[in-house]
């Protein structure tokens, strides 16, 4: 922390802070991005079930340890209603599907935001997707680039 003696009274300088509702960042479009752990971009497939049975398909763009963020054109989902994500990782040997369960916290017409938060899920799993995004990260392009108008 700067104090304002050492910070002079011509300086400008950016801060951070830090709340129990998470960390604040101002980013360049001027919203303000509430987050408690680092996200992580990568692309990787899943199925989404909703009480038990399959309904969509979707491709993870983003991870933390605190929820996700689903590319899907589904939309037959409420807020807060729970959803589970069933996905493997494609290139080891290991063929074993895996499952963690999410509450919806944002919809929107490019996907879903999930939180794991409340919800039983085994910590290896959420630590496993993330450090396998870590090392399979691939570029996300969330907004394709459009065709200018002639």
């Amino acid at each position: 922390m700067i104090s304002i003696k050492e910070a002079g009274t011509n300086l400008r300088y950016n801060t951070q802070a830090v709340s129990t509702i998470g960390v604040q960042d101002e980013s360049r479009g001027g919203n303000m991005e509430h987050r408690l752990s680092k996200r992580v971009q990568g692309k990787l497939g899943l199925l989404v079930y909703k009480r038990g049975m399959p309904v969509a398909t979707g491709q993870i763009r983003d991870a933390s340890k605190r929820g996700l963020f689903i590319a899907t054109d589904y939309t037959d989902v409420q807020l807060n209603q729970t959803v589970e994500l069933e996905f493997r990782f494609p290139d080891t040997q290991e063929k074993r599907f895996r499952r963690l369960k999410a509450h919806v916290v944002r919809k929107s017409d490019r996907g879903l935001g999930v939180d794991f938060e409340g919800v039983e899920n085994d910590s290896f799993t959420i630590s496993s997707l993330i450090n396998w995004l870590k090392n399979h990260h691939m570029p996300v392009n969330y907004f394709p680039a459009r065709r200018k108008q002639a």
